[in-house]
């Protein structure tokens, strides 16, 4: 009987000291599994944190590295769109050059010249008058008898009606007292010339421009009347020109004239123009010597 109690409280020692073992085991597997799971805990809470200044550093490294390659590819994209940009300006005109000039230059000039001539230029003679250049010398001091003619005598004869006006430039050798032309008023006896005596200026512009020495009007003369103009002092030889005009060409008056080419004339109609194509003519021009030179004419300048 005292076996089996002591067999018996052996066996509930051992399973109470199991029980106690399993117990002490299970608490301290539970302490275990608490200590686990705080370590667990704090493993989660430090690599938790750890996250977010990755993102940060992530971030910044990012921002920084993107800030800077974007930087870096906008300055270069910037620089090689610039330079692309500023070579294709360059060798390029901004705008096609104007033929015209940008500024308008001003009709007259914006200041004027502070010096002007002290003496308007003066057409001067093509011949000094006076001093017989072309009369071959005087052969008589004696005026021939009748008036010299300044044409060619042997030229067939024809008439010039005047329109508006006809010159005659001429080259008389020596002194001379009068010019005489005979003028046709066509059978009617009714017209209207004026004779003006004018010094040749070396052209016909500024021959006209100057003053006539004499100017004489014949109104009404008879048909083919020689018309004579004439100076109150003898005028020295060189060149003249002798200007015939009428108020009304419808009263219809004129020249005699030679219809030939001559040296010793030239002639202009209507205000300094020419004759008529393949037109040669001259006036039968007379005048009055005070003596008798060799060459009765000079040849007139062009």
């Amino acid at each position: 009987m005292r076996k089996e109690w002591r067999s018996d409280f052996m066996k509930n020692t051992i399973r109470i000291i199991l029980a106690v073992l399993v117990c002490l085991v299970l608490t301290f597997c539970a302490a275990c599994g608490d200590k686990d799971t705080d370590s667990s805990a704090k493993n989660t809470a430090v690599k938790t944190p750890s996250a977010k200044p990755t993102a940060e550093a992530t971030l910044e490294a990012t921002s920084e590295t993107t800030t800077e390659a974007s930087m870096e590819a906008t300055s270069e994209a910037t620089l090689d769109a610039t330079s692309e940009a500023t070579t294709e300006v360059t060798s390029q005109p901004t705008a096609k050059p104007t033929t015209q000039p940008t500024v308008q230059p001003t009709v007259q000039p914006t200041v004027q010249p502070t010096i002007t001539p002290t003496k308007e230029p003066v057409a001067n003679a093509t011949v000094e008058p006076g001093k017989l250049t072309y009369a071959g010398g005087i052969v008589s001091d004696m005026p021939p008898k009748e008036q010299v003619m300044l044409c060619d005598t042997n030229g067939p004869a024809t008439h010039f009606q005047i329109v508006e006006d006809m010159a005659i430039q001429f080259f008389p050798t020596t002194a001379f007292t009068e010019v005489s032309i005979c003028c046709p008023s066509y059978s009617d006896n009714n017209g209207t010339l004026t004779f003006s005596l004018y010094s040749w200026m070396g052209t016909y512009e500024d021959t006209m421009a100057g003053k006539a020495i004499k100017t004489a009007t014949f109104e009404n003369y008879r048909d083919n009347e020689l018309l004579t103009l004439s100076f109150d002092k003898a005028l020295p030889d060189g060149e003249y020109v002798l200007l015939l005009s009428t108020p009304d060409y419808s009263d219809g008056v004129g020249t005699w004239c030679k219809a030939c080419s001559f040296e010793g004339q030239k002639i202009y109609v209507d205000g300094g123009g020419s004759l008529p194509e393949n037109t040669e003519l001259h006036v039968e021009l007379r005048v009055s010597y005070i003596n008798t030179p060799k060459n009765l004419y000079g040849k007139v300048s062009k």
